[in-house]
């Protein structure tokens, strides 16, 4: 009766299942687990939205962060405007309110032709970008610092 979603743990999935279809992000409490609070959730349910949450998160449908960093992404993505793509370089334009949130933020790639991966590099450290579900290729990067982005054809 509190809750438009219901009540239990399948409330916890439709909460979820509602921010994804959204493309949104949400914020949920629970008084407790298998306890005497107020309408607690039993163990094994818990367990079950945790295992769907895990699964989720696997397959990059979900992301799962504290809410000082959801805040800290949403104002980095404001302040740090779009990246700028020269060449095989990644970056973005120098910006103190940018640079102070000191967060990553995740980049859509396109490629003309079909790499066989595709790889970020700033430095000596590399990450390796994931494929999306359109073909584009997915990296997370720090705002602050110019990347440089490999093809590999293998």
């Amino acid at each position: 009766p509190y809750s438009s979603y219901g009540t239990g743990p399948e409330s916890l999935n439709r909460y979820v299942d509602a921010a994804l279809s959204m493309g949104g992000w949400a914020l949920r409490e629970c008084h407790g687990v298998a306890d005497a609070s107020w309408e607690p959730v039993p163990l094994e349910g818990y367990r079950a939205h945790l295992d769907r949450m895990q699964s989720l998160v696997a397959t990059h449908q979900l992301w799962m962060a504290t809410p000082s960093s959801v805040v800290r992404y949403r104002l980095a993505r404001q302040r740090c405007g779009t990246p700028r793509v020269e060449g095989h370089r990644v970056s973005f334009a120098e910006n103190e309110a940018c640079s102070a949130l000191q967060t990553e933020l995740t980049v859509a790639l396109t490629t003309a032709g079909q790499p066989a991966s595709v790889v970020v590099r700033v430095g000596a450290e590399e990450r390796a970008a994931r494929q999306g579900s359109s073909g584009e290729w997915i990296v997370a990067v720090d705002p602050r610092a110019s990347h440089e982005v490999v093809f590999r054809a293998q």
